[in-house]
């Protein structure tokens, strides 16, 4: 039915307003999603605008799972930008946060679970994150693995299965929790 509409939308170049509360229909409906929280606007934009740069943590948290962490900024010269997490580990940061940043400051990222990567033991690891899997939920054409990371936090990472064999995550194993480029996303105040 979404497919019919957004077709009949396209080919007749009419503009609908669509009132819904499911998030993936919001995103391959519309040319322009408005979020609202209690009868206020919290952000206007496109699908991906609203999904991959959300305006505050509460758009954050509606447009899908999102994993939070805070920490301390570390500059590393040459090496680039890091969240220190404390025990959980350190995150490298694909640029300052915003233009004034300086090391020793407190902020908040977001992470999607689908822009992460897992990988077995935490020894050889002096990036990413450090945790152990708590439970691995294979869904069909993805798994969610159930992370704690050290420090008692909670973490999500959406695994694409693929054919033929795939790496096993043992249920309490260590592992790393990797970012891929891009994904680590400063969370407004």
């Amino acid at each position: 039915m979404q497919e019919e509409v957004r077709e009949l939308q396209l080919r007749l170049g009419i503009a609908t307003v669509l009132v819904t509360h499911d998030q993936e229909e919001a995103l391959a409906m519309s040319d322009r999603i408005v979020i609202m929280n209690g009868g206020k606007v919290e952000q206007i934009g496109t699908p991906k605008q609203v999904y991959s740069s959300p305006g505050s943590l509460f758009v954050a948290d509606f447009m899908g799972r999102c994993n939070r962490i805070e920490g301390t900024l570390l500059n590393e010269g040459a090496k680039g930008w890091f969240l220190d997490c404390g025990p959980a580990g350190k995150i490298r940061l694909d640029a300052p946060p915003h233009p004034d940043a300086r090391a020793g400051e407190h902020c908040q990222v977001f992470m999607r679970p689908e822009h992460l990567t897992l990988s077995q033991g935490t020894r050889d690891h002096r990036e990413g994150l450090k945790g152990q899997v708590e439970r691995l939920v294979y869904l069909g054409s993805r798994s969610i693995a159930y992370v704690t990371l050290d420090g008692d936090i909670p973490f999500q990472v959406h695994l694409p299965n693929k054919p033929g064999p795939a790496e096993e995550f043992p249920v309490n194993g260590p592992v790393a929790i990797l970012p891929q480029p891009g994904a680590v996303t400063l969370l407004p105040d």
